[in-house]
């Protein structure tokens, strides 16, 4: 079940952060802006990733904040194109949403937390946000929080 948290995300000391990137090497998103702002360690894997984006697309990075704390790069975006056709829609939902769970399941096996920014997909479509939180919702454990 997902959780609202008021954590401040300065605070998370321990448990995984998720975050959506292109496959461009681009930060285009308030989210994501803000986990590279936050973790200056981000903005250097995401930049020095040297993999085609064919090669980043649908997987799953894990940068070491701590012994405790990691983020979860998803590159569940291709490219960074603001005008979107349902069909690239589906799929990057599609390839977010695996790899939310996927995490969330790890987490769980390792008794840590995962923390979903609410900021994830700010320059997407509309209404899309409600459709992945509602395939979340029962079957994960994952907290929301706001950056």
């Amino acid at each position: 079940m997902l959780k609202n948290s008021c954590i401040d995300p300065k605070k998370i000391s321990k448990g995984f952060i998720f975050n959506e990137v292109n496959c461009q090497n681009n930060v285009d998103t308030e989210g994501c802006f803000r986990i590279t702002d936050l973790f200056p360690k981000v903005w250097d894997a995401i930049k020095n990733n040297k993999l085609s984006p064919k090669e980043k697309y649908g997987k799953l990075e894990r940068i070491s904040i701590s012994s405790q704390l990691t983020i979860a790069n998803s590159y569940s975006r291709y490219d960074n194109n603001y005008e979107i056709n349902p069909k690239t829609l589906k799929k990057e939902k599609k390839l977010l949403v695996r790899n939310l769970k996927a995490l969330d399941e790890w987490a769980r096996s390792l008794n840590l937390p995962v923390y979903l920014p609410i900021q994830l997909r700010d320059n997407r479509i509309d209404n899309e946000w409600d459709e992945i939180l509602d395939e979340l919702n029962d079957t994960t454990q994952i907290e929301l929080i706001s950056l």
